[in-house]
């Protein structure tokens, strides 16, 4: 027979508390970009905040630029229909994203064939 306690964790009124205190604990972590940690990523319509020195920057949500990245990092790449951001100093730019619906990256596509695209490939 189960007892009362593992019944009542396995509750509502537990998880609803233990989700508050979670969601409390990310509310408290996200503002800062203390070194040696990562930033966040920006909202919809935002640009993506700079990494903090020794990290990476964040990606800009969907529609918006990717950030710069802090000194001595890469820039991040840019969301899905933005441009990569550029690189911080001493660091390389990051690629952009060049998807849209329906379509594949055709960048990324090209750089990596050796061979122009043929109708009916040589093989």
């Amino acid at each position: 027979m189960r007892s009362r306690r593992v019944s009542f964790r396995r509750g509502t009124a537990f998880a609803a508390r233990r989700c508050a205190r979670r969601r409390a604990r990310a509310l408290v972590a996200v503002p800062s970009a203390d070194p040696g940690t990562a930033s966040s990523a920006g909202a919809p319509g935002t640009a993506g905040s700079a990494g903090a020195p020794g990290t990476a920057g964040s990606a800009g949500a969907p529609g918006t630029a990717g950030s710069a990245g802090a000194p001595g990092t890469a820039g991040s790449a840019g969301a899905p229909g933005t441009a990569g951001s550029a690189g911080a100093p001493g660091t390389a730019g990051s690629a952009a994203v060049t998807t849209s619906p329906g379509r594949r990256p055709t960048a990324s596509l090209e750089a990596e064939r050796p061979y122009p695209l043929l109708v009916h490939p040589p093989f």
